[in-house]
C-alpha cells in the first residue's frame, strides 16, 4: 500500500477538460426542421439556453442534450463585454 502511495506522489495530476462539439440545429434533429414540426420524426432534444451578466462579461450558452443517448450539444456560445452593449431603443426599458 506504502508503494502506491510513493508513486502517486510521485506524479502530477492533470484535469481532463471536455471539449464539447458546437453543431448547427438542423444538422441535429436530422436537417429538415420543417418535417420535425408537421411530426414526420419525433426528436427527444432537451434545450437549454443560459445567460450569465458578470462586472465586465455578458456570456450566452445555447446547448442541446439528446435524451434518447445523453449526448450534449453546443449550438452557440456568445461572451461579449458589457461595454460593447448597445444602448435600449426606444420603447424598450
Amino acid at each position: 500500500m506504502a508503494g502506491f502511495f510513493r508513486r502517486l506522489a510521485g506524479r502530477t495530476l492533470k484535469p481532463r477538460i471536455a471539449r464539447i462539439p458546437y453543431v448547427k440545429y438542423g444538422d441535429l434533429v436530422g436537417g429538415d426542421i420543417y418535417e420535425l414540426y408537421k411530426g414526420h420524426r419525433s426528436a427527444s432534444f432537451f434545450t437549454v439556453a443560459s445567460v450569465e451578466l458578470g462586472n465586465t462579461t455578458t456570456k450566452c450558452i445555447l446547448s442541446a442534450t439528446n435524451l434518447d443517448d445523453g449526448k450534449t450539444y453546443l449550438l452557440k456560445k456568445t461572451v461579449r463585454l458589457t461595454k460593447d452593449v448597445r444602448e435600449p431603443m426606444p420603447g424598450e426599458e
